[in-house]
C-alpha cells in the first residue's frame, strides 16, 4: 500500500500471501477478501496453502467440516480456485507439498479446478531428497519452484557454506561470493529465488546472479554435494 501511494504503479508489485492452514476449509475464501481489504487491493497476483498438515492443537474449520485433512486440502483448493475464477486472485499455489499431495490437487483439474502455479519449498543443494523429488515433479509439470533457504537455512548454517571447497572454488573462479554460486545454482537449475535483504549492496550482489553463469560441470559439482557428508551439518525438512 506505501509503495502504491509513492506512485509505484499496481502492475510492478507482486503481491504474495498465504492461507495457514487452521484457515483452510470453508472460511479460505473469506480470507482471501479479507487480505484484499487489509491491503486495500482489488486483487493479489499469488495465494498460498501455506504447508500441507495441520499444526496441533491450533484448530480449523476442517475438523467440523470435512471427513479429513485431505479432503479439506481438496475443499480450500477449490475455493481458492473460485477465487481465481473471479479475479480475487491472479494464480494459486501451494507451499511444503510433497509430490503425492500435489497431485492430488493437479487431479482436481479433471472438473475444471485451477492448476498448481507454483510450490514455495525449500531448496538447496543440501535438502532432503523428497525435496528434490518434488522440485523434478514440478519441473515435469509446468510449476513454479519458488525457493526458500537457497542459501540453506539459519545463519549458522549458510556461514558453514563458506567451509565448502567445491563452493569456494566455483566462487573464486567466477570472482564472486559462495552465497551468488547457490543462488546462481537455484535460478539455473529453474528455481525463482526470494533473497530477502534491506541492504542495498546485498539487493545489487543478488541481482548479480543473472548476469552470471556456471558451466555443466560445475551445475553437477553441486548437484552432488546432495550426498557429501557435510550434508548433515544444514537444516533438514522432514517430508
Amino acid at each position: 500500500r506505501e509503495a502504491i501511494e509513492r506512485g509505484v504503479p499496481r502492475k510492478e508489485i507482486f503481491v504474495t500471501t498465504k492461507i495457514p492452514p487452521r484457515f483452510f476449509g470453508n472460511g479460505a475464501g473469506d480470507m482471501v477478501k479479507q487480505y484484499l481489504e487489509e491491503l486495500g487491493l482489488d486483487y493479489i497476483d499469488l495465494v498460498l496453502m501455506h504447508m500441507p498438515t495441520q499444526m496441533r492443537p491450533l484448530k480449523s474449520s476442517c475438523d467440523n467440516d470435512f471427513p479429513s485433512f485431505q479432503e479439506c486440502r481438496k475443499g480450500t483448493w477449490r475455493l481458492l480456485s473460485e477465487a481465481r475464477s473471479a479475479g480475487l486472485v491472479r494464480e494459486i499455489g501451494v507451499s511444503n507439498f510433497n509430490v503425492d499431495q500435489m497431485t492430488e490437487l493437479q487431479n482436481l483439474t479433471k472438473d475444471g479446478t485451477a492448476p498448481i502455479a507454483v510450490n514455495q519449498i525449500m531448496y538447496n543443494p543440501w535438502v532432503e531428497d523428497w525435496l528434490h523429488d518434488t522440485f523434478d515433479y514440478c519441473q515435469k509439470n509446468g510449476i513454479t519452484v519458488m525457493a526458500w533457504a537457497s542459501l540453506s537455512g539459519t545463519m549458522m548454517q549458510t556461514e558453514l557454506n563458506l567451509k565448502v571447497e567445491t563452493l569456494k572454488k566455483i566462487a573464486e573462479s567466477h570472482d564472486t561470493s559462495v552465497f551468488q554460486i547457490l543462488l546462481r545454482w537455484a535460478v539455473q537449475k529453474g528455481a525463482a529465488i526470494i533473497p530477502g535483504t534491506g541492504n542495498p549492496k546485498h539487493m545489487t550482489e543478488n541481482l548479480s546472479v543473472y548476469s552470471l553463469k556456471l558451466s555443466v560441470e560445475e551445475m553437477e559439482e553441486i548437484d552432488a554435494l546432495r550426498y557429501d557428508d557435510m550434508k548433515k551439518e544444514f537444516m533438514s525438512q522432514p517430508e
